[in-house]
C-alpha cells in the first residue's frame, strides 16, 4: 500500500522517501510491535487476535498510531489524492476496528480489497485483473477455516462501500 501511495499519486520524489519512512513505521512496523507488547503483556492471547473481548483494546492503539502517522505525513508537501486516499483507508480500517468488536469479519479480505481499490484508481484499473487475489486471499481463509463466508463478504464490503463513497463525494 506504501509503495502504491508514495509512487501513484504524484508525490514529488524527494518527499517519497520519509513519506514513506512514516507510512511504513506507522502501518506496519508499530503495529506489528504493538501486537507482540500486547501478546508477550497476555492482553491478546494469539497474533491473529481471535478473542473478541482482546481487539478493541490493540486496535484503538494501532488505530492512534495510524491517525498519527497520517497527519506527520500530512506536514509533507503531499498531493490532494494522497491526502484523500490516506484519509479513505483511515475511514476503513476505524469502521472495520468498530465493527469486529461486536462480530468478526476478514482483515485480510478487508486488506486485499482496500489493496486493489487503491491500487487501481491510482492505475485507472489498467490491471484489472489483480482482483483475482482478493479472491485467493478469501479462498485461503476460508479454506483454511479462519472465516465464514459472512466474514469474508463483510471484509470485502466495508473497504467496496467505503472507497465507492468517497469515489461519489471526495475524490477527483
Amino acid at each position: 500500500m506504501t509503495l502504491v501511495l508514495c509512487f501513484g499519486t504524484g508525490l514529488e520524489s524527494d518527499v517519497v522517501l520519509p513519506v514513506g519512512v512514516v507510512l511504513i513505521t506507522c502501518s506496519v512496523v508499530l503495529p506489528v510491535l504493538l501486537a507482540l507488547l500486547f501478546l508477550s503483556l497476555g492482553r491478546i492471547k494469539d497474533v491473529d487476535v481471535t478473542e473478541r473481548k482482546d481487539r478493541m483494546g490493540l486496535f484503538l492503539v494501532v488505530m492512534a498510531v495510524q491517525i498519527i502517522g497520517a497527519f506527520i505525513t500530512f506536514t509533507f508537501p503531499v498531493t490532494l489524492i494522497f491526502r484523500q486516499l490516506v484519509v479513505l483507508e483511515l475511514i476503513i480500517f476505524c469502521i472495520a476496528s468498530v465493527i469486529t468488536n461486536y462480530y468478526k469479519i476478514s482483515i485480510h479480505a478487508l486488506s486485499a480489497t482496500t489493496l486493489y481499490l487503491v491500487f487501481g484508481y491510482v492505475t485507472g484499473y489498467r490491471y484489472w485483473w489483480t482482483f483475482s487475489v482478493i479472491i485467493i486471499v478469501c479462498w485461503a481463509r476460508l479454506r483454511l477455516n479462519k472465516h465464514t463466508l459472512m466474514q469474508l463478504v463483510l471484509g470485502c464490503a466495508v473497504p467496496l462501500v467505503v472507497f465507492l463513497t468517497g469515489l461519489l463525494t471526495v475524490l477527483e
